[in-house]
């Protein structure tokens, strides 16, 4: 099945569902993945159900889940994430799981990545694994709920005039919480980088690196911000990653 960049990105920031957009450059989700969407912080069986009505699939013997953090959104919505292992490939793991919760129907593979995807009558399920290594796949299970009151998303600090936000997780644990995005912008990179350093330096950022083209990384406060531009057709592909304790 043919997926968008933002719908690839989706599945890379812990499995979002497939959200419409223009495709932008491949090279993008590989770049995004410079900071961890979130920490893991208790084990919990694999047979443990997540919610009534709606148990996590049972996992292989010796596979086992983890919690994704204590409160996760997409595009506002609340959302319920887990982080797992279990041991075989990541073809024998796709299979099983996608056996175990035929919900998964849907069908993506990227360089490195497979991710399965679906919906019931209740939630929009996606699946993402990963090669862990020593015959070992490693992933994340998200359930979206799909009957939720539409949500508002507050405005980015770095935001430059014309850019379109197609996707947003937030993630809040610990006394952490941060915000992923995926951006579009008509600009080119070239001509969109130093309208965003001027951006963030004029709202009082400070780069990392200041002695570089332009710095990845920010800092305002205990505020970090991580941010890439890439090229893609019709101009840019901005994703973002603020983190910040509370």
């Amino acid at each position: 099945m043919k997926r968008s960049f933002v719908a690839a990105c989706g599945a890379a920031f812990l499995c979002g569902p497939a959200l419409p957009g223009e495709a932008l450059a491949a090279r993008v989700p590989a770049m995004a993945s410079m900071a961890p969407v979130v920490s893991v912080v208790s084990t919990v069986p694999a047979e443990m159900p997540a919610l009534p009505g709606a148990p996590l699939p049972m996992l292989p013997p010796g596979g086992h889940y983890l919690s994704a953090g204590e409160e996760l959104r997409v595009q506002g919505q609340a959302m319920s994430g887990w982080i797992f292992e279990a041991p075989g490939d990541i073809r024998e793991i796709a299979r099983w799981l996608s056996k175990q919760l035929p919900v998964l129907r849907d069908l993506l593979v990227a360089p490195g990545m497979v991710v399965l995807s679906g919906m019931d009558a209740q939630f929009h399920w996606s699946a993402r694994l990963t090669d862990g290594g020593r015959g070992w796949t490693q992933g994340t299970l998200s359930r979206l709920p799909l009957r939720q009151p539409a949500a508002r998303l507050s405005a980015a600090p770095w935001q430059p005039d014309g850019a379109r936000l197609h996707f947003d997780v937030r993630w809040r644990e610990a006394r952490r919480a941060g915000v992923r995005q995926v951006w579009t912008h008509g600009a080119a990179p070239a001509a969109l980088r130093p309208r965003l350093r001027a951006s963030l330096q004029g709202a009082g950022w400070r780069a990392d690196e200041p002695e570089t083209a332009f710095p990845g990384r920010w800092s305002k406060a205990s505020i970090q911000l991580s941010i890439v531009v890439v090229e893609q057709q019709a101009g840019s592909g901005i994703v973002t990653v603020l983190d910040w304790r509370e």
